[in-house]
């Protein structure tokens, strides 16, 4: 958010100095920015603190934000990462358990 309105300021700041050509230029260059951070650096970094899948980052930031707007698009990542350490919290401890062998049930 607080890049947008940087950039907003800026592009405000191009039309004093050479208003169509350097506005249209400063805002092709944030637009492409922008989606280069939201698409490739953010979930590189998110994998990296949260140990989250980028696909999972992807999809999660897209959901959240079809449904709840600009707030779903925020709470996605912490839910997404909550859901993935649930999941393999749940699949490990699945995991340690083994099922008796026949041999060791008693049959009286």
């Amino acid at each position: 958010m607080g890049a947008t309105l940087g950039a907003i300021v800026v592009a405000l700041a191009t039309v004093t100095v050479n208003f169509p050509l350097a506005t249209i230029i400063w805002v092709a260059f944030i637009i492409v920015w922008q989606r280069f951070e939201d698409y490739v650096v953010q979930p590189l970094v998110y994998r990296r603190a949260l140990h989250v899948n980028p696909l999972v980052t992807i999809v999660a930031v897209l959901a959240g934000a079809e449904l709840l707007g600009v707030l779903g698009a925020l709470i996605a990542i912490p839910t997404a990462a909550a859901i993935q350490i649930i999941l393999r919290d749940w699949w490990s401890s699945r995991a340690d358990v083994q099922p008796a062998s026949p041999s060791a049930v008693r049959t009286p």
